[in-house]
């Protein structure tokens, strides 16, 4: 049983990650367009990174892919919260289910085991950002406000899944 369930959290990690990574990607190569940066694709260390010719051009494109890509993450996980509060399963209206059906989306009424499944994979993303936005301030590459921005932002995400946790619980 166990490791079914963590087969599936893996399986559904995967995608997840890859939207964020081509997020975090896509954001790096738009700023780099629009700004028309001179940059540099440095592949000798084990990591292959992008190098900048000055230091304010790395602080600004670091700082906004960084945020383009938490964005993504809290993204995904306000997608599950939605989800969990109008279409689950267990408190979705009989009225509701029919105006679903007539717009053939019954589709997207999701199960607690869909929905948990799903919570833990973008809530452990959205701190995992967070981290990551944390340790670029560290360095030095992101300005502190998008790290206190991403703070703020988690703490509220997070009392949000427990709320609704808590009202499964209790249901």
């Amino acid at each position: 049983m166990a490791s079914r369930v963590l087969l599936r959290l893996i399986e559904e990690a995967i995608v997840p990650a890859i939207i964020i990574f081509v997020a975090k990607l896509f954001a790096v190569v738009f700023l780099i367009q629009w700004l028309g940066a001179q940059w540099q694709f440095n592949t000798l260390s084990a990591f292959p990174s992008v190098s900048f010719s000055d230091g304010a051009t790395l602080l600004f494109v670091d700082s906004y892919s960084n945020l383009f890509m938490y964005i993504v993450a809290v993204m995904g996980l306000a997608w599950v919260l939605t989800k969990a509060h109008h279409f689950h399963d267990t408190h979705i209206s009989p009225r509701f289910v029919l105006q679903l059906l007539s717009w053939n989306l019954t589709g997207i009424i999701s199960t607690s085991n869909d929905l948990f499944h799903e919570g833990v994979v973008w809530f452990s993303y959205v701190w995992l950002t967070t981290l990551f936005i944390g340790l670029h301030v560290l360095t030095g590459t992101t300005f502190m406000w998008v790290f206190i921005v991403a703070m703020l932002v988690s703490i509220v995400m997070t009392w949000f899944l427990v709320s609704d946790i808590e009202r499964e619980v209790a249901a």
